[in-house]
């Protein structure tokens, strides 16, 4: 029981991480094609 809650909630964070280097990327690009 304990492990499941641990692979999930790791799973939730990896999720999380994913998203936040996507929307880094989206602003990254955005910042470029202003500068350019």
């Amino acid at each position: 029981m304990q492990k499941a809650e641990q692979k999930e909630k790791e799973k939730r964070q990896r999720e999380r991480l994913r998203s936040l280097e996507l929307q880094r990327d989206k602003l990254h690009k955005a910042a470029w094609s202003v500068l350019l």
